[in-house]
């Protein structure tokens, strides 16, 4: 076995007593250090998996289960102790070392995830008011409709709320709270205690295909209902004021810092963008800057990353190390470069703290802890050791960031920049000099007090930045494009503009503004130029490059290979890792989710809420059928969901948007989808003047050709055939000014394939809001030969004026699918007229349960999001 070298390993003596009175021999001692190497290697290594494996499940073993694995650890680890000093048994003391790792990471994230889902939201609580007695316990979130905060649960329905004792029962611990606008919630402090009621639910989201995991966020912060407080008929009141260091003394301070920068700063964005540098409030940004800075790639400058953390915690022992060894006596026996280093140490995760304790803020601290007490030690470590000890310790205390995005770009970031040298590795000084010459000679070397000198000195500087963000912004490309689907082509120039200005300016100033106030208006017109700046790097054609979804194996190589590629080793050498590049740069844009053969479609109806977005793609084309609704004076499906399930699907064109009509929960995302993609042409029942109907400079292609949706237009793409069998006239506006009923007038397409050798015939109705009166009419003008139909989306949201009798026995589905938002205030779908899909033998499928609803043409049953990607943290129904 060949052994690491001797500066690079545990000390470990000659001869080591053992409990047999005997020492152990030079080649002992060497098995024993190496045993002791190599588990430093795969004990984090086995945490890591063992919460991998665990996060990976689809459902959360018995406790009883996790108690015997629990128990397997320490016995394990007993015996690793018991024979520490014995020779014989290196392998087996390692075996049970690296074995009890991974059954720890797997057994403690197993127990946690199951006392988190035995803290669910009771079943008769699902949406009613409930009387709450609750604690904030967070900083608190403007949003445009109110005021979002965590809050710890102390009492509910007549248990009292005294003080801030929680309830010997509780149904769970945490919640998040919703206040409207209007409310005197608007004020909320840390650590204040509240009477009110709420309409409470539990932490539900929304499921598609290249979507934010919805419900993974609360549940890793152990919030496991969500209230939105009531103003009627008992207003909330505060029950007793934040006190004392007990009562969230830390969200406390953030909210003054934040509120002092509103104050000082007159301008809202600005101040925002300084409370997110100053405080990690991520909720101050506005939605515009945020589009900004991630569309030319610099979103994680303005957030609490490493930069910033490590940057404080050099202040801080900068200053230490400087009054010190002002101190003899204090100098003497605590020597200043350790004092300051582990003062450093505390003031860098005082402020990861103070900003919200970000996962880029824990993998720093961590890193720190482990590079100082390498240093302490006098030792040195290779650097993925340290990146995967600090994962380690991330993972101990928030497991389920392995799930998350910035887990993921923080290290593998930090791994780059360690790999290639560019961060100097603990315990490594400078290299010496090999002798002969210096470069230019002792004559002609320029000195730093010269003005050449400090040229070439910034001149080295500025290529240095430049060539470790080239190295960066091509190493993090796979990893952006694989969590995002989306990677900015002008991040490089954005980053060498944002990165100095921010880092060395703004949030230093940012900083320093708590000890005096005037900082902050210099710090927002540093804030106010650089938004001018990337705005306009924003605006440049082309400026992002989207993706499909990629796999793990995928991204994992194109990272790897990219940081071998940035090693210097020869050219030769690095071309035969070039191949391994290629699919980043001509990855086909359908090839994680193949389009359909010819003769063939696939359908995607989107869980959108409360509202009407299904995709149909054949082998060269792609038609979406209505756009999601408007959510709030902000967001919408079209954005949130239509145009990130686009990208996951590889759709970077529609031939045709067809917006059944105009009602919001149905058009409320087409104008996002219009200026996120190409459309070649909009079919649409929208009365003469809509806003839709107006040439918008916003879109990325040219504007789409408009036609109003009228029975009998029918084409044929790939061999599959589209039909609108509804309505039957054009919409035109009543006589007497007022408008007529959209719902009447909704699009019905219907989408069929013929049988063909080995393939049956499949078809697709899609129906919009059509209600009882125009069933009956396309039941008597086209009857069951034409509207009897594979599958049924169902009309109106199943509301009980659609479904008739009639329209059902003409189409006949095999299967029907309703989309619907989630406890809807319209009671869709009506129980009645599911009874009446039950009596027929259709089976039904709805958006909140199953999320969004796939199904191909050739297949026989379509397939529920949920299903395929379930996690143990979904819920389900309303209940966990």
């Amino acid at each position: 076995m060949s052994v690491a070298p001797p500066d690079v390993l545990p000390r470990c003596p000659a001869s080591v007593p053992t409990p047999r009175g005997r020492g152990l021999s030079w080649a002992e001692s060497t098995v024993v250090v190496s045993t002791g190497w190599w588990l430093a290697w795969l004990c984090p290594l086995a945490w890591v998996a063992g919460t991998a494996v665990q996060l990976g499940q689809r459902t959360v073993s018995s406790l009883a289960l996790h108690a015997l694995a629990l128990a397997v650890a320490a016995g394990l680890l007993v015996f690793a102790v018991w024979t520490m000093r014995r020779a014989p048994y290196w392998l087996g003391r390692g075996a049970a070392c690296v074995a009890a790792a991974l059954l720890l990471g797997w057994g403690l994230t197993g127990m946690r995830a199951s006392a988190r889902l035995a803290e669910a939201v009771p079943s008769g609580w699902q949406g009613r008011e409930v009387p709450l007695c609750v604690q904030i316990d967070g900083l608190p979130a403007r949003t445009a409709w109110g005021v979002r905060v965590d809050a710890i649960l102390l009492g509910a329905e007549g248990q009292g709320c005294q003080g801030a004792r929680p309830a010997p029962k509780r149904p769970f611990h945490r919640l998040q709270l919703q206040a409207p606008e209007g409310l005197a919630m608007t004020a909320l402090r840390s650590g204040e205690v509240w009477r009110l009621r709420a309409k409470v639910r539990a932490p539900d989201g929304l499921a598609n295909p290249g979507g934010h995991d919805a419900e993974l966020g609360p549940f890793a912060r152990g919030v496991r209902a969500v209230a939105s407080v009531r103003a009627k008929p008992e207003a909330p009141v505060r029950v007793a004021a934040a006190e004392g260091w007990s009562d969230g003394w830390v969200e406390r301070a953030r909210h003054a810092v934040r509120e002092a920068i509103a104050q000082a700063v007159s301008n809202p964005a600005s101040a925002g963008v300084l409370a997110g540098l100053a405080v990690g409030d991520q909720s101050a940004i506005e939605r515009d800057d945020w589009a900004i800075f991630r569309q030319t790639g610099v979103a994680h400058v303005v957030a609490i990353s490493g930069t910033h953390v490590v940057m404080c915690g050099w202040l801080v022992a900068w200053l230490v190390r400087r009054l010190w060894g002002r101190v003899p006596a204090l100098a003497l026996r605590w020597p200043a470069p350790e004092v300051a280093r582990w003062v450093g140490v505390a003031g860098a995760a005082g402020y990861a703290v103070l900003a919200g304790w970000g996962l880029p803020a824990q993998r720093t601290v961590w890193m720190l802890l482990i590079v100082s007490l390498l240093r302490s030690g006098a030792r040195r470590w290779p650097w993925p050791l340290v990146c995967l000890w600090a994962a380690a310790g991330v993972l101990a205390f928030e497991p389920w960031a392995w799930r998350q995005a910035g887990f993921w770009l923080s290290f593998v970031a930090v791994a780059v920049l360690m790999n290639d040298g560019s961060i100097r590795q603990p315990g490594r000084g400078p290299e010496p000099h090999q002798g002969g010459p210096l470069p230019n000679g002792p004559d002609t070397l320029p000195t730093r007090s010269s003005w050449r000198g400090r040229a070439q000195t910034l001149w080295a500087q500025g290529r240095e930045l430049l060539r470790v963000q080239v190295l960066v912004t091509l190493s993090l490309a796979p990893v952006t494009l694989a969590c995002f689907q989306q990677f900015s082509l002008i991040g490089l120039v954005a980053n060498l503009v944002a990165i100095p200005v921010f880092t060395l300016l703004i949030t230093p100033m940012a900083l320093l503004g708590v000890v005096w106030s005037p900082i902050w208006g210099l710090a927002a017109h540093g804030v106010e130029v650089m938004r001018a700046v990337l705005g306009w790097l924003a605006e440049v054609p082309y400026a992002t490059w989207s993706s499909p979804e990629t796999p793990l194996w995928l991204t994992v190589g194109m990272v790897a290979a990219g940081m071998l590629c940035l090693r210097p080793w020869p050219w030769r050498l690095k071309l035969l890792l070039m191949p391994s590049l290629l699919p980043l740069a001509w990855l086909p844009p359908t090839w994680r989710v193949l389009p359909p053969p010819a003769h063939g479609f696939h359908v995607v109806a989107a869980d959108v809420g409360q509202g009407s977005a299904v995709l149909v793609r054949t082998a060269r084309h792609a038609l979406l059928f209505d756009a999601g609704p408007a959510m709030g004076r902000e967001h919408d499906a079209g954005e949130r969901v239509v145009l990130p399930l686009l990208q996951a699907l590889g759709v970077t064109q529609l031939d045709t948007l067809m917006l059944s009509h105009e009602d919001a929960d149905h058009a409320g995302g087409a104008r996002a989808v219009l200026g996120g993609v190409p459309v070649m042409a909009l079919h649409h029942s929208l009365p003469a003047g809509h806003p839709l109907l107006a040439p918008s400079g916003e879109a990325p292609g040219p504007r789409p050709e408009a036609k109003p949706c009228e029975a009998g237009q029918a084409w044929t793409w790939d061999g599959v055939r589209f039909e609108v069998l509804h309505p039957f006239t054009r919409r035109a506006d009543r006589s007497d000014g007022r408008r007529s009923d959209g719902n009447a007038h909704s699009c019905v397409l219907r989408v069929s394939v013929p049988a063909r050798a080995g393939q049956d015939a499949a078809s697709l109705l899609l129906t919009g809001d059509i209600g009882h009166a125009e069933e009956r009419a396309l039941v008597a003008r086209h009857g069951a030969d034409v509207l009897s139909s594979t599958v049924l989306v169902v009309p109106h949201h199943g509301s009980a004026g659609s479904s008739s009798e009639a329209l059902l026995k003409a189409v006949q589905p095999r299967d029907a699918v309703v989309q619907v938002g989630r406890r809807n205030a319209y009671g869709h779908p009506s129980p009645v007229v599911m009874r009446r899909y039950s009596e027929h033998g259709i089976a039904v499928r709805g958006t909140p349960a199953c999320g969004a609803w796939t199904w191909d043409s050739t297949a026989p049953r379509g397939s529920c999001w949920r299903d395929t990607t379930a996690r143990y943290w979904f819920v389900r129904d309303g209940r966990d």
